[in-house]
């Protein structure tokens, strides 16, 4: 066990919630509830993805409601009823801490501070800059809306009792009587290193996360099927939900150009998974909410041995600088983009870029963040 320890018992319950993420998620479900549960007795509530949650002691996992394929007023009906149910989880259990990672949950957990609760904010983006960039919202709703959401942000940062941040960049936007850095990195998971190209095989390219054309999937898409046919040939494997029904039109048209839909599916086999290729992708479109954010994504792929390319943005460039496993282009540009596909062609420089990637990626830990987390938690239920 790292950093103090409490002995779980019914008197220091803590609730985990989350109305946006799936129950499984990477940062809330395998690194921080996988983590608090040697603390403290504690309930997950998430949203269910069609995969059962295992039996662990002193972690239990309620399943809120599925995402819905209707429209925008029925996905915020849905939201709206997975706030209720937590809501009454907290109104019917005495919990000691409550722990939530959606700004749309600042109301409920003002309802947990009446209740008594120590209230901690896991914040994982900059809400305001997040609605600037929805699409659908326009452009003045969406101003005001994140200017509200900033307010709101401060004024419960002051009653709040802890504040932990995904990113460094969110320090400046936030206000809070204890603000704790506890950072996405990777889990401490041996890996297999990446498979060897054999020669006349596609160079094998690999995407993991949420699907939308913010994070630059279509460009990613565009990219590869301008380089089908060359030759070498680029295939591209996409890992993730995508509730865009543009950009899925598009990836299902793009399969005879060899990109493959592989959906959401658990971490743990994935990773089984990402052994099988051979460069990482990482096309986040220069927008404010991304800007000044280093993604995890990035760090998962050193970890497991993948040289990365990804689009040029400031936090990275801080963060990785030069570096052969890295191949940087202008966000957004399609041609920069291939040219930083085919710099990965040569397999002996590939191969150069794996044991880089290692390194860089052995820097980077969870079992670090783990210590802070624990430090918050000793303080909230001491």
């Amino acid at each position: 066990m790292m950093g103090a320890t409490v002995k779980p018992t019914s008197n220091n319950m803590v609730l985990i919630a989350s109305s946006v993420h799936n129950w499984n998620d990477l940062r809330i479900y395998h690194k921080e509830a996988l983590t608090i549960c040697r603390l403290a007795n504690t309930k997950l509530m998430g949203v269910a993805n069609g995969f059962e949650p295992e039996q662990i002691e002193s972690l239990e996992v309620m399943l809120l409601p599925a995402a819905v394929k209707g429209g925008s007023l029925d996905r915020i009906l849905t939201r709206l009823g997975r706030q209720i149910h937590i809501s009454r989880e907290l109104l019917h259990n005495n919990y000691r801490v409550f722990h939530f990672h959606d700004p749309e949950l600042i109301i409920v957990a003002w309802l947990a501070k009446l209740r008594g609760c120590k209230v901690i904010y896991d914040m994982h983006e900059d809400a305001m800059h997040m609605l600037k960039g929805r699409d659908w919202l326009p452009g003045f709703a969406a101003a005001f809306l994140g200017r509200m959401m900033r307010c709101l942000e401060w004024g419960s940062g002051l009653i709040f009792d802890e504040l932990i941040l995904a990113e460094k960049s969110y320090a400046k936007h936030a206000k809070g009587k204890k603000k704790s850095l506890v950072l996405n990195y990777p889990l401490p998971i041996q890996s297999k290193d990446p498979s060897k190209r054999l020669p006349d095989e596609s160079l094998k390219l690999v995407y993991v996360g949420s699907l939308t054309h913010a994070r630059g999937i279509g460009d990613l898409i565009d990219a590869v099927v301008e380089l089908a046919g060359g030759e070498i040939p680029v295939q591209l494997f996409l890992f993730g939900d995508c509730c865009e029904a543009t950009l899925r039109e598009k990836i299902d048209r793009a399969e005879e150009y060899g990109v493959q839909y592989q959906g959401w599916i658990p971490v743990l086999e994935l990773i089984d998974e990402m052994s099988n290729y051979h460069v990482g992708v990482s096309p986040l479109h220069d927008l404010p909410n991304y800007r000044y954010s280093l993604p995890t994504k990035i760090l998962d792929y050193f970890s497991f041995g993948l040289p990365v390319v990804s689009s040029r943005l400031p936090a990275i460039v801080a963060e990785i600088g030069e570096s052969s496993a890295i191949a940087t282009y202008l966000a957004g540009d399609i041609k920069g983009l291939k040219n930083a596909i085919l710099s990965f062609i040569d397999e002996d420089k590939r191969q150069g870029a794996v044991l880089e990637a290692r390194n860089i990626g052995a820097a980077y830990s969870w079992v670090s963040q783990a210590k802070v987390l624990e430090e918050i938690y000793g303080r909230c239920l001491a």
